[in-house]
């Protein structure tokens, strides 16, 4: 990655030579035509083809920066190091608000989305698209979110000890795992909704999946990284979150 941002910034330096080269070719031109109504041959062929290749060797730097304005592929409810992995296999990821997607389908603003079953029907993008992607489900999935249902500790202390009671009888474990199986089913007739209308549904194999893992590897070493600069033991971390992952699947598809 380092040596790519080294040849992105190289060429960023190139193309401001060439930005440097136009704009003295420029004012020589029109020093040239004031004073003795001459100008520099073919100048106008040559700024051209200068910046076209200015503007080239700008890119490699921008693309790294995100500052393209490029899209085609959007995220939504994808969490920010789903879109690094999505980066890392060649899409251009930009997370945009759900309720948004079909008309940005519709219009063909853009070419895909990244939502879980469960959401297709809803923003209907049964209707909208023909083609589906999913990872088997005996495998694992492309990401795992985390979902947090809190309450202002304050307000909590502040209620009557009869309501303290009932958020007390509707908390906790066995209330987490009530609205992951309801989300988790609700996956069912999400994804009948495309096959219904004869949408093709492909599943991503064990060797794909590899792929996917391998390309994914740097985020992983980014994030530990990430932990580490914080103070956590980043690959304790990342330990830990993929033991809870697969003790929680396996109870689950149990």
């Amino acid at each position: 990655m380092k040596i790519l941002e080294s040849l992105a910034k190289l060429c960023a330096i190139l193309a401001g030579v060439l930005m440097t080269i136009i704009t003295l070719l420029t004012c020589a031109s029109i020093v040239g035509r004031e004073l003795v109504d001459k100008t520099v041959p073919g100048d106008f062929e040559l700024v051209g083809l200068a910046t076209g290749t200015a503007v080239a060797f700008f890119m490699p730097l921008c693309q790294i920066c995100r500052g393209n304005i490029v899209v085609d592929f959007f995220t939504a409810k994808a969490p920010r190091k789903v879109n690094a992995v999505l980066d890392r296999l060649g899409a251009t990821p930009v997370g945009m608000p759900l309720p948004q997607i079909p008309d940005a389908l519709s219009k063909g603003t853009i070419n895909g989305c990244v939502i879980p079953w469960e959401v297709v029907p809803s923003v209907k993008v049964n209707e909208l698209t023909k083609f589906h992607a999913e990872f088997d489900p005996a495998g694992d999935s492309l990401y795992t979110t985390t979902f947090v249902m809190a309450m202002n500790k304050a307000k909590y202390n502040s209620l009557a000890p009869d309501l303290k009671k009932v958020i007390d009888n509707n908390s906790g474990m066995a209330t987490s795992a009530w609205l992951g199986k309801v989300q988790q089913g609700n996956d069912v007739p999400g994804r009948k909704s495309a096959s219904d209308r004869g949408n093709i549904i492909y599943t991503v194999n064990a060797s794909e999946a590899q792929e996917f893992r391998r390309k994914s590897r740097t985020v992983e070493m980014e994030w530990v990284e990430d932990m580490n600069k914080k103070g956590f033991d980043g690959k304790k971390l990342l330990a830990m979150a993929r033991s809870l992952i697969e003790k929680h699947t396996k109870t689950t598809r149990a």
